[in-house]
């Protein structure tokens, strides 16, 4: 194995070297572990050979590998197999622009390796934004790089799943989520409750609301003071109690007293 290693580094094993002994090498290929065409740096010889190469999984072995050369990316993303861009859709080199170019590929496959690349722009996401599949446009919902703009068109969803990760995300605008806290779905408002945007003295109003996942979302809150949680911890409700026993802002009076209660809330 060491000896296959050396030879995909070896900068003497030229392109010319690689076609007059096509079945050899491609031989030697097939019974590379993976992970080889992944971890090791390629040298251009054998990036251009195995690019191009007949078979379809010598070609997708190679199409995450960082090392590749911009011209063997671009020329891996319009592979007729959609295995194989997918691959290119999540290589950390494959560019931006070829990235909002493979947002757009007919494969669900490829638009969500798009919607997963650490490093997708936000012009790619926001094309993703009306995807039929739900789980690109959650996916979307969740990335770091999603624009403000993005996440308010998210916002209005239909699918709840999608709102709760909008009113999740860190750059959500206070006004999405303030509208969030009277979604139509429960998780979606409590999700917006537990958001550390939220100002304290709201977060002191939504602790009297008649709506448990509201309150549960407070009792969930990092940004929740001590005083509200001393509060919440009066709770009948089990799951809220729960949620202040695990707070880390909980004075420490108040966990020896919910220890001695009846109730074991570790249960829930």
């Amino acid at each position: 194995m060491t000896y296959l290693s050396l030879e995909f580094n070896d900068p003497k094993v030229g392109l010319s070297t690689l076609q007059e002994n096509h079945e050899w090498f491609t031989n030697i290929c097939r019974h590379c572990p993976g992970n080889l065409f992944i971890d090791q740096k390629l040298q251009p010889a054998w990036q251009n050979w195995l690019a191009r190469h007949p078979d379809q999984q010598l070609r997708q072995a190679i199409a995450r590998n960082p090392s590749l050369l911009p011209e063997n990316i671009a020329l891996l993303a319009s592979d007729d197999d959609a295995n194989i861009r997918s691959s290119i859709a999540g290589n950390q080199s494959t560019s931006s622009d070829l990235l909002q170019h493979l947002a757009t590929d007919t494969s669900r496959n490829v638009r969500l390796g798009v919607a997963y690349h650490s490093n997708a722009p936000t012009e790619a996401l926001m094309r993703l934004v009306t995807d039929n599949d739900l789980a690109i446009r959650s996916t979307v919902a969740r990335h770091l790089n999603t624009s403000i703009e993005v996440l308010v068109n998210l916002a209005k969803d239909t699918d709840k799943r999608v709102r709760s990760y909008v009113a999740e995300h860190p750059n959500i605008p206070l006004e999405v989520l303030l509208q969030f806290l009277d979604d139509s779905d429960k998780l979606v408002r409590q999700a917006a409750a537990e958001h550390p945007k939220l100002p304290i003295d709201l977060l002191e109003e939504l602790t009297n609301s008649p709506d448990y996942f509201l309150r549960s979302g407070v009792a969930r809150n990092p940004s929740t003071s001590a005083e509200l949680l001393i509060k919440l911890s009066y709770e009948e409700e089990v799951g809220i109690i729960d949620n202040v026993a695990k707070h880390p802002n909980t004075p420490i009076e108040v966990l020896v007293r919910l220890a001695s209660c009846s109730y074991d809330v570790s249960a829930q």
